[in-house]
């Protein structure tokens, strides 16, 4: 709907059909990058959880899908090597790390003191997920990676916390991390930040998101300012263009490539894809 259109903007830029709007109302042609794709939904919004995410993924895999589009996250920019240094000092798996940061506030990037945003859930009310939630999430990631590729969005906070401007040690988020935290996680993963391009004579990009960080073995780049394509309903079920900017727009624009890519070749991998 018109509140919440960021959904039906992010499938258009994967797999929006052309739409040559010569005339009319949008005078604007839009299509999406692999047009002929069909789609799986997922809405995480009503039931918020690991075992919610875990059951989407599942379907999707279950439907034949070759690539999971995530434009989205679980957490408040904290860096991953805080998990990876609590789960060595404490001799804790994966899920039983993030389940203590559940309960944590202020070890986010760029965080100010008194910050009320849970690092773990992304929100002001603490979860109370489980170590199982986490574990069943993660194995349908690893099951899902048997016949495509997933593929998440950066952070697109771009401050000096997270080292994209000054100089402290760059990060990006554990959102998009899973496989710098547990390899078994990363064998068909895709990070993927946001650009802006300066001109095409120049070809001179900046980074517009977090930086790629832990996850450049398996990060890419995709220009995702100022992208125009399907919005929601402007209120009388009559679809508008959206434009937006961030790796939310970047990230499908790479799902539908790598959709391509498992059409063109249907007998390789998705490590291959990926």
């Amino acid at each position: 709907n018109q509140l919440t259109h960021h959904g039906n903007s992010v499938a258009g830029w994967a797999v929006a059909n052309f739409d040559n709007a010569a005339s009319g109302v949008n005078l604007t042609s839009i299509m999406g990058v692999a047009y002929d794709a069909d789609l799986h939904w997922a809405d995480y919004g009503v039931i918020w959880s690991p075992a919610q995410w875990a059951l989407s993924t599942d379907d999707a895999k279950a439907q034949s899908s070759v690539v999971q589009n995530n434009s989205w996250g679980w957490d408040d920019d904290l860096n991953p090597d805080n998990i990876k240094t609590y789960m060595a000092a404490n001799n804790v798996t994966l899920a039983e790390a993030l389940v203590a940061y559940q309960a944590i506030q202020n070890e986010g990037a760029g965080d100010a003191a008194g910050d009320t945003i849970f690092d773990v859930g992304l929100s002001g009310t603490q979860q109370t997920w489980t170590a199982a939630d986490w574990n069943a999430y993660f194995e349908s990631v690893k099951s899902f990676q048997e016949q495509g590729v997933i593929v998440f969005a950066l952070s697109n906070d771009n401050n000096s916390a997270m080292g994209v401007t000054g100089g402290v040690t760059k990060t990006t988020d554990t959102s998009v991390a899973l496989p710098y935290l547990d390899s078994s996680l990363g064998d068909a993963w895709i990070t993927v930040g946001n650009v802006i391009n300066f001109g095409t004579s120049s070809g001179n990009k900046a980074m517009y998101s977090a930086p790629c960080a832990q996850t450049k073995e398996f990060c890419v780049v995709a220009d995702g300012v100022r992208i125009g394509g399907v919005g929601g309903d402007n209120g009388t079920d009559t679809a508008y263009i959206n434009e937006g900017t961030g790796t939310s727009y970047s990230a499908p624009q790479v799902s539908g490539a790598i959709a391509l890519l498992a059409q063109a070749f249907p007998l390789a991998t998705p490590s291959v894809w990926g």
